[in-house]
């Protein structure tokens, strides 16, 4: 499987894995489906690890939610075993300082982050144009994690169609998956907030107020 380049990347939930039959394939797009604030980008930082734990395995980590500093260190606190809101403060001791370097060499360096946060209309065709890039360095992913889709617009292909949605997001990235033969996890809120309160969220982190 692996020389035909369709083996399975594992996600190390043994019943999980049992019914992918051994994890995600290659060119298939996995979708987590929670509520807001219920572990959904933590969920997806352990596939990425579980990916970095091979051998071999690279990760493309597009972050379209926080920041890039806190996308690194939910990646130690995952592959060292130490606390996040000990990372994030700093608070380590001697053991724990090594171990953290240790970790930083054996696996960081097949982790590329994509800064998709700068605003609101980042589509998968830029994020497409970052893979490509990441190619051209001799640096293909093995694995892509979007966190996650749902902050993704939908590209406007056709100026004749006013009722382009989310929808049309998830099929640009199970067509990129399907192009590139690579795996991709991302996530999407299974509640959504009634409009006028999602527009009144954007107006507050546009404007630094909180709500």
């Amino acid at each position: 499987k692996r020389q035909m380049g369709n083996y399975a990347i594992p996600t190390g939930i043994q019943e999980l894995d049992r019914v992918l039959g051994g994890g995600l394939e290659r060119g298939r797009l996995g979708v987590l489906m929670a509520e807001a604030k219920k572990g959904k980008s933590i969920a997806l930082i352990h596939m990425g690890a579980m990916c970095l734990m091979m051998k071999t395995g690279r990760v493309a980590h597009a972050v379209l939610e926080g920041t890039s500093e806190e996308t690194i260190m939910r990646y130690q606190a995952r592959l060292s075993g130490i606390p996040y809101n000990r990372l994030s403060k700093d608070d380590l001791t001697a053991e724990e300082e090594t171990r953290l370097n240790l970790i930083s060499e054996k696996y960081l360096d097949r982790l590329h982050l994509i800064p998709m946060n700068q605003h609101w209309d980042y589509t998968v065709v830029n994020l497409e144009a970052k893979l490509q890039d990441l190619d051209r360095r001799g640096k293909t992913p093995d694995l892509c994690i979007v966190d996650y889709a749902d902050l993704l617009s939908p590209r406007q292909t056709d100026m004749k169609r006013r009722d382009l949605d989310q929808r049309d997001v998830y099929r640009e990235l199970k067509r990129l998956c399907i192009m590139r033969r690579m795996a991709t996890w991302t996530a999407s809120q299974s509640q959504r907030p009634k409009e006028s309160s999602a527009r009144a969220k954007d107006n507050a982190v546009l404007t630094g107020n909180s709500i």
